[in-house]
């Protein structure tokens, strides 16, 4: 049986759940983006392994207790319609002023679920919306996809690349990858 195609990396708040103002500690407000499910759907199909990283700093600075990301993480997947999409949930709950050694950008979480699962850096792929997803992906050789505004980080010559959406980095992934579209 051959190996994984590769493996996609994605932050939680603003890639697959609408990011609002604060901190998301509850699991009520939990709203998937638009297209998130089909789009998890068809990576898998696809034949890559998926994981979960999200900073969740709201922890460490006491706004909501670790069982409250651990809701809402539960809470997202069940809206997707599926328990076990992810390989791994990998979370970090340091700030950024006392940041543990898995706070994005650190790339520790990618390597070690890269060791894991027998994946090279060069074939995975980090999704996310802000600055810091970019950084972990290219400090160990990784593709990285900033989706929406990312107004936290201006365009720079050599940074990630933007797309608007969650279905458009699929569309990326796909084309780049030359992975066929599954239906």
């Amino acid at each position: 049986m051959a190996g994984p195609v590769g493996g996609i990396f994605l932050d939680r708040d603003g890639t697959l759940c609408e990011n609002g103002p604060g901190y998301l500690g509850d699991p009520g407000k939990i709203v998937p983006v638009e297209g998130a499910a089909q789009v998890l759907a068809a990576m898998a199909q696809a034949g890559y392994l998926l994981f979960l990283i999200t900073n969740q700093s709201g922890v460490g600075r006491g706004y909501f207790p670790a069982g409250s990301v651990h809701s809402c993480n539960r809470r997202l997947l069940e809206l997707f319609g599926s328990g076990k999409i992810f390989r791994e949930i990998c979370v970090s709950m340091g700030t950024p002023d006392r940041p543990d050694p898995y706070r994005k950008p650190s790339p520790k979480f990618l390597l070690e679920m890269c060791v894991k699962y027998a994946l090279e850096p060069k074939r995975c792929w980090v999704i996310g919306d802000s600055a810091c997803d970019g950084e972990m992906a290219i400090r160990i050789g990784a593709k990285a996809l900033l989706v929406g505004s990312c107004a936290d980080s201006p365009p720079q010559q050599g940074s990630p690349r933007r797309v608007p959406d969650l279905p458009s980095a699929w569309a990326l992934i796909r084309a780049e990858d030359d992975v066929p579209n599954c239906r």
